[in-house]
């Protein structure tokens, strides 16, 4: 085979980016996809105009290599902010719309803000610098512990109302529901939808996850309606279509010490001749990190690597 010639195994947004900036570079690139779509987690469903991301649903403004992809590819003018708020079921039953950072304090009261003001100052003012799309390096203090161990001494609204949601563990803090998080994407995005009838998206989380994956279609969505009413009293009786979609697969949760694990077999990857690996794992759970892992695996491609 000529050394002009690259196979990407796999048509997620990872292999997507490597396979078109290897072509730009004049490489003949196959890329061999095992599903019946490209895209990998990403997906765009359609229904009488309405449009819904599944997956993977917006581009943070951090993300400064996805956005320069876009950029590239004559994209820019597709883009759309995303203006809506954060809502949060109390304990009470009340409920509390986060619309700015600044709101936060009304939220947590005293303690909770107090809380949240110390975790920052300690992890973000004063903390360890590392990039936030890649694993570059083993930081054992902050590696070798779980978010449990950080938080243990949090007060109870810091923990319920910052760091569950931040571990996607949205709703009601008071209860234990397997659908629990929810995402009115109408609201995000209104020209996706011109019906203006809300499309609303609701996430299985962790650590219900696995036992929810050998469930049957029906019982997941019937699951879906009866956690998505005790969020949104009257829900299941609005709801005119369902759709269920399942990832084939999904980034674990890193257990502590994993980033040195993610080090060494990045390392070792790396003395493989004729072979890169791509995805987000080697830096976190978003796109950002496998674009960034493309760009790497065409470096070495350049390099005859």
């Amino acid at each position: 085979m000529s050394k002009r010639n690259v196979v990407v195994v796999g048509a997620g947004i990872g292999g997507l980016s490597a396979a078109h900036w290897l072509t730009r570079r004049g490489y003949d690139v196959e890329v061999l996809e095992a599903a019946d779509r490209p895209g990998g987690r990403m997906q765009l469903l359609e229904r009488r105009g309405d449009l819904v991301d599944v997956g993977a649903q917006f581009f943070h403004s951090s993300y400064e290599s996805a956005l320069g992809l876009i950029d590239e590819l004559g994209l820019a003018g597709n883009r759309r902010t995303i203006s809506a708020g954060t809502q949060f079921a109390r304990p009470d039953g009340s409920k509390f719309v986060l619309r700015h950072d600044w709101d936060f304090p009304c939220l947590l009261g005293p303690g909770g803000s107090a809380s949240l003001m110390a975790f920052g100052l300690r992890y973000l003012v004063f903390g360890k610098r590392f990039p936030m799309s890649q694993i570059v390096r083993s930081i054992p203090a902050y590696d070798d512990v779980s978010v449990a161990d950080i938080v243990s001494r949090s007060h109870p609204r810091h923990l319920d109302y910052v760091v569950r949601p931040v571990c996607f563990y949205f709703g009601d803090p008071s209860e234990d529901r397997s659908f629990n998080m929810a995402v009115d994407q109408t609201a995000r995005v209104p020209d996706m939808a011109p019906s203006g009838k809300a499309i609303v998206s609701a996430w299985a989380a962790y650590p219900r996850t696995e036992e929810l994956i050998a469930r049957a279609d029906d019982r997941l969505i019937e699951t879906a309606l009866e956690d998505m009413e005790k969020l949104i009293p009257g829900f299941s009786g609005w709801v005119e279509d369902v759709a269920l979609v399942r990832h084939g697969w999904g980034n674990a949760v890193y257990p502590p010490g994993q980033y040195q694990g993610v080090i060494d077999f990045r390392r070792k990857a790396e003395a493989l001749e004729g072979i890169s690996f791509v995805g987000s794992p080697y830096g976190g759970v978003h796109m950002e990190a496998a674009i960034l892992a493309a760009k790497r695996a065409v470096t070495r491609v350049n390099q005859g690597q």
